[in-house]
């Protein structure tokens, strides 16, 4: 607990298992952990009371810190309790300003915790798309899959295949990620042609395209944390932690599929945001010459 608070306050004076003389007392009171600071003029003073109990701290464990507080004159008080507090504990503690923790560390060892954390994953997916050319001009267009159509340039370069320059519009944002259906868009930011049997000619090539949200809530385990749980507040204090793998075959698999975040009871502590594709068309190549 000692090196966990002095990972939260790394300017500060963090001793354990000292003595400070009561006020009312007029003897030497155990101190579990002293944090002392000097704050401009002002010389602060915490001690926190260590409980590594098998049952939870009740009202009487929680009065008896209390009164060692009020005896030693400290700034502020804490318990940090192994198994937690008593609901009449919590009340007293925190009507006397007492603040109550219990240790959260993931680590391998005897008050290891077990910690998830509420998570919501919102993946953006392309859904169905249309394409609208316009021209003007003769000839012949190759009959052939409008979405693997080669996209050229004036002088004949290949700008993209069609699908593919639609995922490079979801890539650079020019597809809004906003559900519903975004009509009107253009292909290229750049004049397109295409090639007839006639040689090249200019067209306008548009597109809709549908865009829906897919949102998942769960829990996602933290591989590393620790710091303390305010009892009373209901919060985590650390500086910070890891979450284990955002593994997607289990979240569309266990995860619960929600309409908004708004609807949740618990507010969620990360929030993924992820963009879905597909895998770009690419053209056969010709079989090599035989010697």
């Amino acid at each position: 607990m000692a090196a966990i608070q002095r990972e939260l306050a790394p300017d500060a004076s963090v001793a354990t298992n000292t003595f400070l003389l009561g006020r009312r007392s007029h003897t030497q009171r155990q101190i579990d952990i002293l944090i002392e600071r000097q704050v401009a003029q002002f010389d602060l003073r915490i001690a926190i009371d260590c409980k590594d109990h098998k049952d939870p701290v009740d009202v009487k464990g929680v009065e008896e810190v209390i009164g060692l507080m009020d005896d030693v004159g400290t700034n502020k008080g804490a318990i940090v309790a192994a198994n937690g507090f008593t609901t009449a504990a919590k009340k007293r503690g925190a009507d006397a300003g007492l603040d109550l923790y219990r240790l959260v560390d993931v680590a391998d060892h005897k008050w290891r915790s077990y910690v998830t954390a509420p998570a919501v994953t919102r993946d953006w997916r392309l859904g169905e798309y249309k394409f609208k050319l316009q021209w003007t001009g003769y000839g012949a267009i190759p009959l052939q899959d409008i979405r693997n159509v080669p996209v050229l340039r004036k002088d004949g370069s290949l700008i993209g295949y069609a699908s593919n320059m639609v995922l490079d519009r979801w890539e650079d944002g020019s597809i809004p990620h906003v559900q519903g259906e975004h009509s009107d868009l253009a292909l290229a930011p750049e004049p397109t042609f295409l090639q007839s049997t006639r040689g090249l000619f200019e067209a306008r090539i548009g597109f809709s395209i549908r865009v829906f949200e897919d949102l998942r809530f769960g829990q996602i385990p933290l591989t590393e944390l620790r710091g303390f749980r305010d009892e009373v507040k209901d919060e985590v204090i650390t500086t910070g932690f890891t979450t284990g793998d955002f593994n997607f075959e289990i979240i569309g698999r266990e995860w619960q599929r929600i309409d908004s975040i708004e609807q949740l009871a618990v507010k969620p502590l990360i929030v993924l945001t992820v963009s879905t594709t597909f895998p770009r068309y690419a053209p056969a190549k010709p079989d090599a010459k035989q010697p």
